[in-house]
C-alpha cells in the first residue's frame, strides 16, 4: 500500500471520528421522533424513551440494525411457515427477509469481544475502510489514481453514506461487489463467481449482477470447444450458487419451505403460476404509479414520497448520460440497482439501495471539475454532518 493512499485513509478515517464526535455531542439539536420510533420493530431499547441519555452504541442502532442484531444474537427461528396457522404478523417469520452473512459475520466476530452492538460498530468501521481501499483499488486499475481518491471520498461523504456508519449490511455488501468487479474485469471469473456467491446472500440487490456474470463467462469462452465450454460453465455455476444453496436449505430445514425468505414477504409464492405472476407485476405497476401520482405525494415518509421518486428520476438520467461512457460492465451494475427495486419491491428505502451504485459516483467524478466537485463535496459533507442527527433520533431517512 503506497504512502499517498495511506495519506488518504488517514484523512478519511479522521472525518469519520469527526463525524462521531459532533453526532455524540450535538444530537439533541434534532428532537427524538417517538411517532417513528414507536412505528419500528424494537428488540433493543434505545434508552432515551425512558428519559435516559443519549448512548452512541444503543442511539445508532435503528431499523434493520435492530433486526441484524437479533438475528446475530438469536439466530433463525425454527418454525412451519407453511401451516395456515403461522403469524406472518408475528417478528419471527420475517427474520428470514433479513439475508444471513453479515449477521453471521457479526455473530462470529462477537465471540471473543461479547458485547454485539460494540462489535457491529467496529465491524462498520472496518467495512467502511476496506470499501473505501478496494474503491480506490478498482477505479486506479482504469482510471487515474487522482480520480479514484476523488470517486472514494464522493461516495463515503454521500449524506446516506451515513448507512456506512451503522449496523446496516451495505458495507460488507459493497466490499463483495467492489472485489466481485475487480476480479471481473481481470478476466479471473472463478473469483468473480465466489464474490457473487456470497454477494446474493447479503443483499437481493445482487441478483442481476448474475446475468452479467454470465455474458462476461460467453465472452471470454466462445471460441473454446462445446464439452470444455460446458464444464467450465457447470464450475462457475457450482461457485457461484453453492452458499445460495446453503441458504435455501437452511431454509427448508428451518421452516420445510426453501423460499422462506421469500414467502414473508409473500412475493413468488402463491398457489398459482398467475398469482405468481402477479406478485411480480404488481410491485413495477405501483410504482409507476406513484411516479405518475409524484405532485400528490409527501416529500418524506416511510415509502411512496417525492425523495423516492426523485431519486428513481435522477438516478435514470444519469443512467442515460454515462451510457457511452462507462464501460458496459459498470453500466449494469448501475442499472441492475435502479431496475431491480423497481419490480421486486415498493419504493420504501429506493435511496439508500443506490449508495452502493459506486459506478455513479465514479461517473459524477469524471464529469465534475475541480470547482463543480468542490462544491459538491461540500454539499454532501454538510449533508452528511446533518442528516447523521435525523438519523439517530429515528427519522427515516430513504
Amino acid at each position: 500500500m503506497s504512502k499517498s493512499i495511506l495519506k488518504y485513509l488517514a484523512i478519511f478515517i479522521l472525518i469519520n471520528i469527526c463525524l462521531f464526535f459532533f453526532v455524540n455531542k450535538f444530537n439533541n439539536l434534532v428532537s427524538f421522533n417517538h411517532d417513528y420510533y414507536n412505528a419500528a420493530v424494537h428488540f433493543y431499547e434505545d434508552p432515551r424513551i425512558n428519559n435516559k441519555k443519549f448512548n452512541f452504541l444503543k442511539s445508532s442502532s435503528v431499523y434493520d440494525a435492530q433486526w441484524y442484531l437479533e438475528i446475530a444474537r438469536s439466530g433463525y427461528p425454527k418454525l412451519n411457515i407453511n401451516s395456515k396457522s403461522i403469524d406472518l404478523l408475528n417478528n419471527d417469520p420475517h427474520k428470514y427477509a433479513f439475508f444471513p452473512f453479515y449477521p453471521l459475520l457479526l455473530s462470529l466476530i462477537n465471540i471473543p469481544i461479547n458485547n454485539l452492538e460494540l462489535t457491529a460498530l467496529y465491524l462498520s468501521m472496518v467495512f467502511m475502510i476496506i470499501d473505501f481501499y478496494l474503491l480506490y483499488l478498482f477505479i486506479s486499475l482504469i482510471d487515474t489514481k487522482k480520480t479514484a481518491i476523488k470517486t472514494a471520498f464522493l461516495l463515503f461523504v454521500y449524506p446516506l453514506s451515513i448507512f456506512y456508519r451503522s449496523i446496516f449490511s451495505e458495507g460488507l455488501f459493497l466490499a463483495l461487489l467492489l472485489l466481485f468487479t475487480i476480479f471481473l474485469f481481470k478476466k479471473k471469473l472463478y473469483l468473480s463467481a465466489l464474490f457473487l456467491g456470497l454477494s446474493l446472500i447479503t443483499r437481493a440487490n445482487a441478483f442481476p449482477f448474475v446475468l452479467l456474470l454470465f455474458y462476461d463467462f460467453y465472452q471470454s469462452n466462445k471460441n473454446l470447444l462445446n464439452k470444455e465450454k460446458i464444464i467450465k460453465f457447470v464450475k462457475l455455476i457450482s461457485i457461484m450458487s453453492f452458499p445460495l444453496f446453503m441458504w435455501l436449505l437452511f431454509n427448508y430445514y428451518q421452516t420445510n419451505n426453501l423460499f422462506a425468505f421469500l414467502k414473508v414477504r409473500d412475493y413468488l409464492v402463491k398457489n398459482s403460476l398467475f398469482g405468481s405472476l402477479i406478485t411480480i407485476i404488481n410491485p413495477l405497476l405501483n410504482n409507476l404509479y406513484r411516479i405518475i401520482e409524484f405532485p400528490f405525494l409527501p416529500w418524506h415518509a416511510f415509502a411512496d414520497s417525492k425523495i423516492e421518486v426523485i431519486s428513481v428520476i435522477i438516478v435514470f438520467y444519469l443512467l442515460i448520460k454515462s451510457k457511452k461512457y462507462l464501460d458496459y460492465r459498470l453500466w449494469w451494475i448501475a442499472f441492475g440497482f435502479w431496475i431491480f427495486p423497481l419490480v421486486t419491491t415498493s419504493l420504501i428505502s429506493y435511496s439508500r439501495y443506490q449508495v452502493v451504485s459506486f459506478p455513479i459516483f465514479y461517473y459524477l467524478t469524471k464529469k465534475l471539475n475541480n470547482w463543480q466537485y468542490t462544491g459538491v463535496f461540500l454539499t454532501f459533507i454538510i449533508g452528511l454532518f446533518v442528516l447523521s442527527l435525523y438519523f439517530v433520533n429515528w427519522y427515516w431517512l430513504g
